[in-house]
């Protein structure tokens, strides 16, 4: 969780920084340079994901795309040279296997695919309420068995499914609503702002 939860960050530390002057800049640098950190040191191939289509999101806006292509080429060699010597081969290994005596990458891949399974699973038992918020992890191997064989219950890494799963229609339209409420006054504030807002 905490590699999707620094993706969601970097935003902000961007816009600071594009409104920050003076030694604050290099503080919010450094931050910056400290979450990146954490995402490549952790290995989270979500929050890599995640960190190159915000770099390529930002670029994309920037009005100065030269500089921005030297910059994060300069950014990909400096994190090439201090990521773990085991990263890149946890990245290339995105192969799921039918079988359940897995240990290491394979095991990983295996859950990664059979936890939001149960979430599906779960919601098709009980369409209209779920199993019960907070009641996810628990009741995963009970829907999808084969997750006993694989380490146990676990957590869907997917907070759209986690929800369908604990809580049915019922929680997912009022989820929806509360996400779509959330991106209509975000567009309020920023034309009340007329342009001023940088995200």
């Amino acid at each position: 969780y905490y590699s999707i939860a620094a993706v969601v960050v970097m935003p902000m530390c961007i816009s600071l920084l594009n409104r920050a002057k003076s030694y604050k800049r290099f503080l919010i640098i450094g931050c910056i340079s400290a979450i990146a950190g954490g995402i490549l040191v952790g290995q989270s191939r979500g929050g890599i994901i995640g960190m190159v289509i915000l770099g390529f999101l930002y670029w994309l806006n920037s009005k100065k795309k030269i500089r921005g292509i030297a910059l994060s080429l300069l950014l990909c060699g400096i994190a090439a040279a201090f990521v773990p010597a085991n990263f890149w081969d946890r990245l290339s290994k995105n192969t799921v296997s039918e079988s359940t005596d897995l240990s290491g990458d394979d095991l990983s891949n295996k859950r990664r695919v059979e936890l939001p399974r149960a979430g599906f699973l779960m919601y098709k038992a009980n369409p209209i309420f779920g199993v019960g918020p907070g009641n996810y992890k628990e009741n995963s191997a009970v829907h999808n068995p084969i997750l006993w064989d694989l380490q146990g219950p676990g957590v869907a890494h997917n907070t759209f499914l986690e929800v369908l799963g604990e809580t049915g229609t019922v929680g997912m339209i009022l989820f929806i609503g509360i996400l779509l409420g959330l991106i209509r006054t975000l567009n309020k504030v920023m034309n009340s702002h007329s342009g001023n807002i940088n995200i």
